[in-house]
């Protein structure tokens, strides 16, 4: 896996021959399948490899609720829709073979992302879940002679597990003494990325006390949303081991900014291989159809903020310029920003 365009397409049969050999050398004895939530948290079951590789082309069965029913603090909400509906909440799990990965910071233990499916035995696609839905948007682009490359930009707050308290009032950014004052796992969790095909940028402690940012490198397709799913998962994982709690939203805190994100992208054509958003000829080099996808999300704005529940965010939206739709070569305060360096990426 890498962040390279691959239009080469293995079977299920040879990508079973692959996970089975890399079983045995590995010494993997146990296959976390993972799927997301509406709240984008990772859930799902821990399975014995033996069992996994009877039922790897079966599906595994898993209920529907806790995928789309589940409130902000973890706790889980009755829904008549997916707890009863026709099927009373029967869900499957299905692996696709493509994510299969050894887990480094966990022992004997490997991990594949998902599918959901309103079905057993027969893939149907649930449309609760954010990852196919993800899926079936990257297929109509593929349709369209398109794909998409991109990364996610996830900040982190690190706390104390116990009292939830900040690890360091400090607010000090990039400072090469707080980078690592309190927080040693930097080195940490980018080697463990290195190793799942997650190839990260740099870390460095961002505009708030005890924030912590790694960046990391874009990829063609649907990886780049598995990248992400997977990096918060490492973060997380890799800072209870340490000790410590990495939270990815404002909570518990009420005053300030904490974690914030970012979705950098481009459009890139198929079979060309080349950024559809760069033109050398038009002026600022943003080609017509960048316009046509800039405008797209102004459009669409209100929509694509929907989501963000924090009143915390709103002020930093609605400052300045921060509420100015342009593009730009350097300039960062912009809702939504297309950076002409090297390669063009809309943020």
């Amino acid at each position: 896996a890498n962040s390279k365009m691959d239009t080469t397409k293995k079977t299920k049969e040879e990508f079973c021959q692959e996970i089975s050999k890399s079983i045995a050398e590995e010494k993997i004895q146990f296959v976390r399948l993972e799927v997301e939530d509406i709240n984008s948290i990772s859930r799902g079951v821990l399975l014995h490899v033996d069992y996994f590789m009877e039922n790897i082309k079966e599906g595994f069965s898993f209920p529907l609720g806790p995928i789309g029913c589940v409130d902000f603090d973890g706790k889980y909400v009755s829904n008549t829709v997916l707890d009863e509906g026709t099927n009373f909440g029967n869900g499957a799990l299905y692996p696709d073979l493509s994510t299969f990965q050894k887990l480094p910071w966990k022992s004997g233990t490997a991990s594949v992302l998902c599918d959901l499916s309103t079905t057993l035995s027969d893939l149907n696609a649930a449309s609760i879940h954010t990852r196919s839905i993800c899926k079936q948007q990257f297929e109509k682009l593929n349709q369209l002679g398109f794909t998409m490359k991109s990364a996610f930009e996830y900040e982190f707050s690190v706390v104390d597990r116990e009292t939830l308290q900040l690890l360091d009032a400090t607010d000090n950014y990039a400072a090469t003494l707080y980078n690592e004052k309190g927080f040693g796992v930097g080195s940490r969790i980018m080697d463990s990325m290195n190793k799942i095909g997650i190839f990260p940028e740099k870390f460095h402690m961002e505009f708030a006390p005890s924030v912590y940012e790694i960046t990391m490198k874009p990829s063609f397709g649907l990886k780049g949303s598995d990248d992400a799913i997977r990096y918060r998962s490492i973060v997380k994982e890799i800072c209870r081991d340490e000790g410590v709690e990495a939270l990815f939203m404002t909570t518990p805190f009420i005053n300030g900014f904490h974690s914030n994100g970012q979705l950098n992208h481009s459009l890139w054509n198929l079979t060309e291989k080349t950024n559809v958003f760069y033109d050398s000829a038009n002026p600022g080099q943003l080609s017509e159809k960048g316009k046509s996808w800039l405008a797209g999300l102004k459009a669409h704005s209100k929509a694509l903020l929907y989501r963000i529940v924090s009143i915390q965010r709103f002020p930093l939206i609605m400052h300045g310029g921060m509420i100015i739709v342009l593009w730009h070569f350097v300039s960062r305060l912009l809702t939504k920003k297309i950076s002409l360096i090297l390669n063009t990426v809309l943020q």
